[in-house]
């Protein structure tokens, strides 16, 4: 039993470059697991396997077969270990699968170099101002009280800070929403620390987007992930995350979306932890 669900990502030596752990239930969205638990999951084994206390610094990885909830198996291989940049690769994959979520990843220490971020973190109510996810909606709107998936209870506290409301149904604008998200359970050590792989949690968050332009007329969608790219840069000094995602095209079944994760209290005011990108595609529920 997982009484932290980020206990999920604690990946154990099964032989040379092999690893297991172990996703909990309340991971489970729908189909699979939340992409995001899977990419940690991955990184987790990387990092064990390099073994150079390196910061990761970029993640792709593509969703090539569902990965079930439970037992997962990692398999982990470094492409090359330098002095201060090194390349991993790793899959994971359910039981006996053939195959399952593949990623590469590029991990460096600090080097010289220049500093600044030109991307701005929206203008929005702080989480205390805002509605959660967990809070029953309006009882017109027809939707269940609870949100529909554990993960939204025990793993992920949302709240909407920019877009519409799924039962809203006034005219929509931009593709474009922001979320503040706070683990449940604090992703971190002992000593207060903040573990840079639930970043990748945070990052996987971005068919709101589509769905806030599109509109509450179209549901009974879901929107797996094909990809998902994340590079990081910081880590935050709070509570709560603010997901800024944007959705610039969609079509022929896929949508290409954006995030940028933001903590707003950092050293120096707002600061930029991480910005990913994504191809999903859809498919209705069943």
């Amino acid at each position: 039993m997982h009484t932290n669900p980020w206990d999920s990502t604690v990946v154990t030596r099964a032989g040379d470059g092999r690893y297991s752990a172990t996703i909990a239930p309340a991971w489970n969205l729908a189909m699979a697991p939340q992409g995001g638990v899977v990419a940690a999951i991955a990184a987790r084994a990387m990092e064990a396997e390099l073994g150079t206390g390196q910061s990761l610094r970029s993640f792709h990885g593509v969703f090539a077969s569902p990965v079930p909830v439970g037992a997962v198996e990692i398999d982990a291989h470094v492409i090359r270990a330098g002095r201060s940049m090194s390349q991993v690769q790793a899959t994971v994959r359910g039981e006996g699968a053939q195959a399952g979520f593949t990623a590469l990843a590029a991990f460096g220490h600090e080097r010289a170099g220049f500093g600044y971020t030109e991307l701005e973190m929206p203008d929005v109510a702080p989480p205390e101002e805002c509605v959660s996810f967990r809070d029953p909606p309006p009882p017109e709107s027809g939707m269940p009280d609870e949100p529909m998936f554990a993960f939204w209870g025990e793993v992920i506290e949302g709240r909407p800070a920019l877009g519409h409301a799924p039962w809203d149904l006034s005219p929509r604008g931009a593709a474009e929403v922001a979320t503040w998200i706070r683990f449940e359970h604090f992703p971190g050590d002992e000593h207060g620390q903040f573990d840079p792989l639930a970043l990748l949690v945070a990052a996987d968050m971005m068919p709101s987007a589509v769905f806030e332009k599109v509109g509450a007329d179209e549901d009974g969608w879901f929107a797996p992930s094909v990809d998902l790219t994340v590079h990081l840069v910081d880590v935050p000094t709070g509570t709560w995350i603010l997901n800024h995602n944007r959705a610039h095209y969609a079509g022929d079944g896929y949508a290409s979306a954006e995030a940028a994760l933001w903590d707003p209290h950092g050293r120096n005011g707002p600061t930029l932890l991480a910005w990913a990108t994504q191809i999903m595609l859809f498919t209705r529920f069943r």
